[in-house]
């Protein structure tokens, strides 16, 4: 496990695109929205929470999906076109093993990076959150970071070239971050385009964290935890059944 840590962690910071838009990124977000918008609050479920509030749960949704479709996808395609996997395979390594390692440690990077964001958030913004609602916080996400780390595995399992990987990659990337409300306000466009968010697995995970984080009810919103059981389950199983070592 050390192994994959190590190598992982090389890779990681040899990525400009992992290291800027995984840490660097959404850390600069949190500056501004709490310099430019810090001061006006937005309606959330009949109740007002500050912008900070309000943004936070999509920007930790957005550095979700660049750990784990943008790194990890393009790190297991490029390491089984060009045979790592295999070599991995040969020295009796499991798959679950392995892609136990890749979760963990892309999982730590998250956790390091909303500890920066929170910080920075709580101390220089006034971010409001409760005791309990911290636990949530810190428990939904992994959900959360999971369909997406299984939707990097099926990326990666299905792409023939790395160029491939990485237009496949990006497109679902950008649909997912523009559309879910991790980096738009969906309060920005037409109603008809909640329906779209709705049925996004960031989509879901943004309005279920938002409500979570500020501690409103989810009852209006029970859908979202039915359409994340679903894409859970079926990505995993996807993830499971397409991984292959070369």
């Amino acid at each position: 496990m050390m192994a994959i840590f190590k190598v992982e962690l090389i890779k990681f910071f040899k990525n400009p695109w992992s290291v800027f838009f995984g840490v660097f990124f959404p850390i600069m977000w949190v500056v501004i929205d709490g310099v430019v918008w810090g001061e006006y609050t937005v309606d959330l479920g009949n109740t007002k929470v500050s912008t900070m509030n309000f943004v936070f749960p999509g920007l930790l949704m957005l550095v979700i999906a660049t750990l784990t479709l943008t790194t990890v996808s393009i790190t297991i395609c490029s390491d089984r076109l060009e045979k790592r996997l295999k070599q991995l395979a040969l020295s009796k390594i499991t798959i679950f093993k392995y892609l136990l390692g890749l979760f963990l440690f892309n999982y730590l990077i998250y956790f390091a990076d909303f500890l920066i964001m929170f910080i920075i958030a709580l101390a220089a913004f006034d971010l409001q959150i409760s005791v309990a609602t911290t636990f949530v916080v810190l428990l939904v996400p992994i959900i959360l970071f999971l369909i997406h780390f299984a939707m990097a595995i099926i990326i990666a399992s299905n792409s023939k070239t790395i160029k491939s990987n990485l237009l496949v990659t990006l497109i679902i990337f950008y649909i997912l971050i523009f559309l879910s409300g991790a980096t738009l306000p969906t309060y920005l466009f037409p109603e008809w385009w909640k329906w779209i968010q709705i049925f996004l697995p960031s989509g879901s995970g943004v309005l279920l964290l938002t409500r979570l984080f500020n501690g409103i009810g989810t009852a209006e919103i029970w859908y979202t935890y039915l359409i994340l059981g679903l894409y859970t389950a079926l990505f995993s199983f996807l993830a499971f059944k397409t991984f292959k070592w070369c």
